[in-house]
C-alpha cells in the first residue's frame, strides 16, 4: 500500500519477480491527500483493517480519515458508515501507532497531531467507532511527531509519543486497559530536542528492550534500558551527531 498526497493511492504486491501494481478501488480514495496508513486487526477476526490518516486540503471541506476492511474481495469504510461517522478523525494527524491495551488481539489506533491531545479510536463487538483516550488516560495534549507502540517498560504494550516544542511522553501500560505518563520518571521526555523518527533493538543483548531515538534537532539519542528501571542515553559521538533525521531502522547487519 502507498499512500499519496496528491495522486489516488495505490496497491502493489510482490510476485517472486517483480512489483506488480492492482486496481486499488475504493483504497485508491483520489479526491483525499493521504498522509500515513497502518494496517491491524481491530475487531479481532484475524484479518487486519486499513487505516488511513487524511490531510486537510486547502480550500476544501476536511476529509475524514478512513477504516477500510475487508469483506470477501470487497473492502468498505467503516468510518463512513452513518453510525461511526460522527466518531471519525477529521483533525490534522501528524502520526499513527496500534496498541492493543487490552492483550486481547483486537487493535486500537492511536492518532496524534499538532498541539492537540492524542486520540485513540477502537471497535466495538458490533463494530461501532469510539474514541477512547480519556478512558485509557491518553488524552494528553502533545505536538506528537511520532508514535511507537512497544512493551519498553515491561511485559505490556506501552505508547511511547516523540515530540517536538516540548517533551517527550511515555505511556506505561497499567493493565487493564489503563495507561500512565512516566516518560521523565524513566529519563525518555529529552525535553529540549524535536524527535524525528525512532524504533527499539536491544543495543547491548542483555534482553531489554532499548529505544533509538533520532531528532530533528539536537543531538540523536540510545537510549539504553538499565536493569533497575529507566534508561539512559548511551549514543557515542558518531551516532549522536546532530542532523535532521526522518527515518531511523535497527538491524543485526553483522549477524
Amino acid at each position: 500500500m502507498i499512500t499519496c498526497a496528491d495522486a489516488p493511492n495505490r496497491v502493489l504486491s510482490w510476485d517472486g519477480g517483480a512489483l506488480v501494481e492492482h486496481p486499488a478501488g475504493p483504497l485508491a480514495d483520489g479526491r483525499a491527500c493521504a498522509r500515513a496508513a497502518l494496517f491491524a486487526d481491530m475487531d479481532g477476526d484475524g484479518r487486519e483493517e486499513l487505516y488511513i490518516l487524511n490531510e486537510p486540503v486547502a480550500g476544501t471541506v476536511p476529509t475524514p480519515d478512513r477504516l477500510f476492511a475487508c469483506f470477501g474481495n470487497r473492502w468498505i469504510d467503516l468510518a463512513a458508515l452513518p453510525e461511526n461517522f460522527p466518531a471519525a478523525n477529521r483533525a490534522a494527524g501528524t502520526a499513527l501507532a496500534c496498541i492493543d491495551r487490552h492483550g486481547t488481539g483486537r487493535y486500537g489506533i492511536v492518532v496524534g497531531g499538532e498541539g492537540v491531545p492524542l486520540q485513540l479510536f477502537e471497535l466495538d463487538r458490533r463494530g461501532r467507532l469510539h474514541e477512547v483516550a480519556e478512558e485509557a488516560g491518553l488524552d494528553i495534549e502533545a505536538d506528537a511527531r511520532l508514535l511507537l507502540g512497544s512493551c519498553l517498560t515491561g511485559s505490556l504494550p506501552d505508547l511511547f509519543v516523540g515530540c517536538a516544542n516540548g517533551p517527550n511522553l511515555l505511556f506505561r501500560n497499567l493493565g487493564g486497559g489503563q495507561y500512565e505518563e512516566v516518560a521523565d520518571e524513566v529519563g525518555l521526555d529529552d525535553p529540549f530536542t524535536n524527535a524525528g523518527a525512532a524504533t527499539i533493538l536491544d543495543a547491548d543483548g542483555d534482553g531489554l528492550v532499548d529505544l533509538l531515538l533520532g531528532n530533528a534537532e539536537g543531538p540523536h539519542r540510545l537510549f539504553q534500558h538499565r536493569a533497575g528501571g529507566g534508561f539512559v542515553d548511551v549514543a557515542p559521538p558518531e551516532m549522536a551527531q546532530a542532523g535532521d533525521v526522518r527515518a531511523v531502522i535497527a538491524a543485526d547487519f553483522d549477524k
